[in-house]
């Protein structure tokens, strides 16, 4: 006669198993390659489709106290907060030729929408110093989560709202009361996502405002240079009547500089708790004395798509047969012969 014969300490050791095995399937299925993906905006007079990124105008950033020793510029171990803020220029097609829109404060597309869009979030200054040829390396370092908090801010918020309502130059009319209809948070560094710089360095002092048009910081001076940051933004929520299927993920990129050329320097910024409710203070040499540093950047942001799903179910058969193969091993050991 043959009896089955199964033991405590086996069921126990397959309960173990099983969990560790789904766990690393799973995660080797979460972690199959992204890809660049195109989505349909509706401006408001009609969907756009095929779009491959957007772009907006140079817009104005500040780093709000990346100057912690006044006169000493940003030094390594430094941290501080970011807000950003520009107006949606045109939609872009994989190619990064336009497909339809209009510049800033007009009327996008024909559609009676202007679309702004802020960002927050913090930083540490990794490596680097402020010196001629220098080069200063930035991380961020905001938790994995949407949020409005004044000291670790972490959002990315899209805007719709009436033509002409933002003013780049006293840097109002960015965030609205109204509902935005695109919110979302930095993910923290991965790969290339989540870092920055800022290089070339020229620290002969020139005049931070270099449009021809009055700036709120006027009669500053400012260091030189340019750089770089990429980052990775999940999509927390969405209008469905301007984003017909939700985006997910957005690739955020920025170009900096100094001084400001393409937009008209400003102090006033949105901590995305209200409009203009961030005060710059660049001190008399912007990117030494502090305890700011204020900059302008020229911004984009593409689509990711997330794994199709004939890519996933794999891995999902994967997490259903593995642990019957080893519970059907853990059986046929466990028999005996009576």
């Amino acid at each position: 006669m043959m009896n089955a014969c199964y033991s405590g300490n086996g069921r126990t050791g397959l309960r173990a198993l099983i969990l560790p095995v789904t766990l690393a399937v799973a995660l080797v299925a979460l972690a199959l390659p992204s890809r660049a993906s195109t989505i349909t905006f509706n401006p408001g007079n009609g969907a756009i489709s095929n779009i491959g990124s957007f772009s907006y105008t140079p817009g104005n950033v500040v780093a709000q106290g990346a100057i912690t020793t006044p006169g000493g510029g940003p030094q390594p171990g430094n941290s501080f907060n970011i807000y950003y803020q520009s107006i949606l220029q045109n939609v872009l097609d994989p190619n990064s030729s336009p497909l339809a829109g209009a510049g800033a404060g007009g009327n996008f597309n024909g559609s009676g929408n202007e679309f702004t869009v802020i960002a927050g979030f913090r930083e540490q200054i990794t490596s680097g110093a402020v010196a001629p040829g220098g080069n200063l390396n930035f991380t961020v370092t905001s938790p994995n989560a949407f949020s409005l908090s004044t000291s670790t801010p972490n959002f990315f918020e899209i805007f719709a709202t009436a033509p002409g309502s933002a003013d780049p130059t006293a840097g109002t009319g960015f965030w609205h009361p109204t509902t935005p209809i695109l919110t979302g948070h930095i993910v923290p560094p991965s790969g290339a996502f989540g870092t920055g710089n800022f290089g070339n360095i020229i620290t002969t002092p020139t005049p931070l405002n270099g449009t021809a048009n009055p700036s709120p910081l006027d009669g500053t001076n400012t260091i030189q240079g340019n750089g770089s940051t990429q980052l990775l933004v999940q999509v927390d929520t969405f209008n469905p009547a301007f984003f017909p299927v939700n985006p997910m993920f957005l690739t955020f990129s920025t170009s900096n500089f100094l001084p400001e050329t393409h937009v008209t320097p400003t102090n006033k910024f949105s901590n995305g708790n209200g409009d203009a409710n961030v005060t710059a203070t660049p001190g008399s040499l912007n990117g030494v004395s502090g305890p700011d540093v204020v900059f302008e950047s020229d911004s984009s942001n593409g689509f990711l798509a997330v794994p199709e799903p004939s890519s996933i179910i794999p891995a999902l058969t994967a997490c259903t047969f593995i642990p019957m193969f080893f519970s059907f091993r853990r059986r046929r050991s466990g028999q005996t012969v009576a």
